[in-house]
């Protein structure tokens, strides 16, 4: 069964009720027009004598002149069409009563512009409505009335053409002016008072509900057509509602409720929204059978209709109105006839859309064609004319929506089986998903179980290595510290063991960079700003690279600004492995020429600001490698010392400075050397917060009783160097190689200290210290590890852990300075650079020589400080000879500026002590 036949079978019973609606609304206001001068209605169209006044100029007196020119009205409806000429009619009405009769003379249909009647004194005494006197024919009153009246000019503040008479005893004659640009079609008539008005309030009433059922429907369709996405149902309620405007216009409701204030546009008004309407109706009949193959020659009629109708909305506002009147009704006659005739055309074709369509506009249509004949003379629907088209538009709307309310509710469940079958296919698709989600799920927790083993083998290569490359290390730098602090060793061995001491300590640098990033310990770096002196930290990168080769130290120009403060917030540790690592490639890449460290103070919108550059004079970077140096394991091609390092400095020191807020950038010109700089925000901090840390522990005995130490330590070299180092200070040293061993020496007491290495062969230091808190209550203990402090799972946050942590290679000052805090020893007074053999001689105290220097910078004694300078530059004391380099360079300038701040910042310089584990 097609959707049509359905809609058909199903909408029969609504077809009866619609029929038998419009059948008793005929009915309603149907009315019996008696005869009689007592009649409630009287139709006087045959008592009428007309005259056309073809230049549209006469006055009552020129009408009454024209006596003989008026000729009778054959008919009850006189119809003029089209015509600019004034129409002028004359009636007589004969009272054969003795009394006077009180009538209204109303002239249809409202749409007339204007019609004015005049009325003699006698028909117009003792009655209270609005006129005027004729200036031009004395004893006539004027009274006027059309839809281009103001209402408050009108004879009665009504929408109806009614001028109340009161004609007396006798023959009374009234002349009536008719002046229209539209269609002129004339009906009069004379009804009673009381009836008349009954008859106004009654249509009136059917009127405003029929006006407001057009306003619901249009409403709702349009509000349907949002919910809905259906075009065509916008389409037909726009339809509608211009169709309801029309209508109130022509019924004289416009002039009254909605335009008012310009009734002279109301002829032009509801013309525009007929044309309106047949723009809608095409676009709905195209929307209708979109989805047909009509022919050519039905779309281009129906556009040809649209253009023309949106040509003449156009031109409405300046074309004639009797033309535009004219032009619109013959082309709405015309668009009814291809209207229908492409419905009947799509229907037959077979078209379930246009049969809708034709079966529901069907009433309008028919009506609409009777109307327009109506409107053209060819025939009289009398008062019934008004009526008819409202109630087929209500019938065709009543027809329509039960047609719409059949074809959603089929195309619902049309769409609930189509959605059922949706359903059921994305359950199999849901189902074959999560299938295919289960197994890629097993994939990803095989290939997660498998990173985190070899994430966790990767952890315990690189604790290993660690392990395994800083403790060789810990033995060879340990040595080298000990025979150049030995006061028995050879001058000349001091600088063979400098130069060992200083590739030990790159090795180790190299190792650090490395472990750090494999690790990833460079993104959750946490800085630590403590109070530094600038001046200092400067000094001490400098000094460690001419310690590490000390053949630089005169490559290496510092170069500082005056206004640069003198402490500093600042990760002091952070920022000199930066310096260290800019400073040490470019004397890498300079080949012999100078390296300069430039530091400046830049005031950025109230933030301080230091400014660090480091420039060589070496051969430079090629433009495409710029960027690639940055990137882990990248080396300049072009620079002859590019297999040197292992290419991790420039991308922690990049990482460094972002972490401190700036950013390190790169300008070089191949052949003219490199510039490298980044600025950081920095706070100005006070000389009172910079903490006073423990000096240096000078070499030598400790005073007091003799310690006995526990050394703990699988690999041989360690033990031995442990032992020598701490042998030769004053302790009685114990070695053990495992935790067994060690527990044998803690049960036999005596042990004072222990120094626990993390990893052994049969446990850990921390499982070790457990155990000695249970033989040795309260004897302090140092873990000594190539590793950070692994602490195991099950160690308590709160439980106590070891007295300091060493990181091997151990550093001999650290490691005595540990010592002493735990065991609170004290050491001999003497400097290990204030004494030397008896054959050598005796050599200046580094604290006298050091306040000489400072007396002789205080008075500006530029031939003592140069002196000074002459003395110390070979002195086995590495801090003074640093000094002294670094003092060559201002006394060459005579810079006393720069002495005074770096005698100052050598002064104040001091080392940092071992930090405790945390509990």
């Amino acid at each position: 069964m097609t959707l049509t036949t359905a809609l058909a079978r199903r909408a029969r019973w609504q077809w009866v009720l619609a029929l038998g609606l419009l059948c008793c609304c005929l009915q309603a206001f149907a009315m019996v027009l008696p005869a009689g001068s007592n009649a409630p209605t009287m139709r006087v169209g045959r008592m009428m004598d007309v005259a056309e006044d073809v230049q549209g100029k006469w006055l009552l007196s020129d009408a009454i002149a024209h006596d003989a020119d008026f000729a009778p009205v054959v008919a009850e409806n006189f119809s003029a069409g089209f015509s600019a000429s004034a129409w002028w009619f004359r009636i007589t009405f004969d009272n054969q009563d003795d009394v006077r009769i009180r009538r209204l003379f109303r002239v249809d249909p409202p749409r007339l512009e204007r019609v004015t009647v005049f009325v003699p004194d006698a028909a117009a005494n003792d009655i209270d409505l609005r006129r005027a006197k004729d200036a031009t024919a004395p004893g006539w009153w004027i009274l006027r009335a059309g839809m281009a009246v103001p209402i408050q000019e009108r004879a009665t503040a009504e929408r109806l053409l009614n001028y109340p008479l009161s004609l007396p005893p006798g023959q009374t004659t009234i002349y009536v002016r008719v002046e229209s640009r539209g269609m002129i079609t004339l009906q009069a008539s004379l009804l009673a008072v009381d009836h008349a008005r009954e008859q106004a309030r009654a249509q009136d009433l059917g009127m405003m509900a029929i006006f407001g059922g057009l306003a619901i429907l249009a409403i709702a369709a349009l509000l349907i057509s949002v919910m809905a996405g259906e075009r065509i149902i916008a389409y037909y309620g726009l339809m509608i509602l211009f169709y309801l405007l029309y209508e109130m216009g022509v019924q004289g409701y416009g002039s009254m409720l909605l335009w008012y204030r310009i009734p002279e546009s109301s002829l032009l008004l509801f013309n525009v929204m007929t044309l309106f309407e047949l723009v809608f109706a095409v676009e709905l009949l195209k929307l209708a059978t979109q989805a047909q193959n009509i022919s050519r020659m039905v779309a281009r009629l129906l556009d040809t209709c649209k253009f023309i109708a949106i040509g003449m909305i156009l031109a409405a506002f300046v074309m004639p109105v009797p033309t535009l009147v004219s032009m619109g009704l013959n082309l709405a006659m015309l668009f009814i006839m291809i209207f229908v005739g492409s419905l009947l055309y799509l229907a037959w074709r077979k078209s379930g859309a246009a049969r809708i369509l034709l079966w529901s506009l069907l009433p309008v249509l028919t009506i609409s064609s009777v109307r327009v004949g109506d409107f053209l003379s060819l025939y009289s629907l009398g008062g019934y004319g008004d009526l008819l088209l409202p109630l087929g538009y209500l019938a065709s709307m009543l027809f329509l929506a039960t047609l719409v309310a059949n074809r959603l509710r089929l195309a619902q469940a049309a769409r609930l089986s189509e959605q059922a079958d949706s359903l059921m296919q994305a359950t199999y698709a849901q189902e074959a998903l999560e299938r295919a989600i289960s197994a890629r799920t097993r994939e990803l927790r095989v290939a997660k179980e498998r990173a985190e083993s070899a994430d966790m083998a990767k952890g315990h290569f690189l604790a290993r290595m660690g392990h395994e490359l800083r403790t060789p290390l810990h033995a060879i730098l340990g040595y080298v510290q000990l025979l150049r602090r030995q006061r028995r060793a050879d001058v000349a061995l001091q600088t063979p063991l400098a130069i060992m001491e200083g590739s030990g300590r790159h090795l180790l640098e190299l190792i650090n960079d490395v472990l750090d990033y494999s690790r990833g310990e460079l993104a959750s770096l946490v800085l630590r700003p403590t109070p530094t002196y600038l001046f200092s930290l400067l000094q001490s990168v400098t000094d460690q690279l001419s310690k590490n080769d000390p053949s630089q130290w005169d490559r290496i120009r510092l170069d500082v600004s005056d206004d640069l403060p003198s402490v500093i917030w600042v990760d002091g540790q952070r920022l000199r492995q930066v310096l260290l690592n800019l400073l040490g490639n470019a004397l890498r890449h300079a080949a012999d020429g100078a390296v300069d460290l430039r530091v400046r103070r830049e005031d950025v919108d109230g933030t301080m600001r230091l400014y660090f550059e480091v420039c060589d004079e070496g051969q430079g970077i090629a433009p495409e490698d710029q960027e690639r140096i940055f990137e882990p394991f990248s080396h300049d091609k072009a620079s002859p010392t590019a297999t040197a390092g292992i290419g991790l400095g420039l991308t922690i020191s990049r990482q460094l400075v972002r972490l401190m807020r700036g950013e390190l950038s790169l300008s070089s010109v191949l052949g003219e050397g490199s510039r490298f700089y980044f600025s950081i925000p920095l706070e100005i901090a006070s000389e009172a917060d910079v903490p006073r840390d423990r000096a240096t522990v000078p070499f030598g005995r400790y005073l007091g009783p003799m310690q006995h130490i526990l050394v703990v330590d699988d690999v041989l070299d360690n033990q031995r160097f442990l032992a020598d180092l701490l042998g030769e200070a004053g302790f009685e040293v114990t070695l053990a190689a495992n935790c067994d061993e060690a527990r044998s020496a803690l049960r036999l007491g005596g042990i004072d200290v222990a120094l626990f290495d993390q990893f052994l062969p049969d446990g850990s230091g921390w499982t070790l210290l457990r155990d000695a808190r249970q033989l040795a209550p309260g004897m302090p203990a140092l873990l000594v590890s190539a590793a950070p402090p692994l602490p195991p799972k099950d160690w308590a946050d709160d439980e106590k852990g070891f007295a300091a942590c060493l990181l091997k290679p151990i550093d001999v000052d650290i490691l005595l300075a540990a010592l002493s805090e735990a065991l609170n020893l004290s050491w001999p007074s003497d400097d290990v650079s204030s004494t030397a053999s008896g054959q050598e001689g005796e050599v200046q105290d580094a604290a006298a020589a050091r306040a000489s220097l400072c007396a002789a910078v205080a008075d500006g004694d530029i031939f003592a400080i140069e002196a000074w300078v002459a003395t110390h530059l070979e002195d086995s004391d590495a801090s003074l000879s640093g000094l002294a380099r670094a003092l060559s360079r201002a006394v060459e300038a005579m810079d006393f500026t720069a002495m005074n701040a770096i005698v100052n910042a050598s002064t104040a310089a001091l080392n940092t002590p071992p930090q405790a584990c945390s509990e």
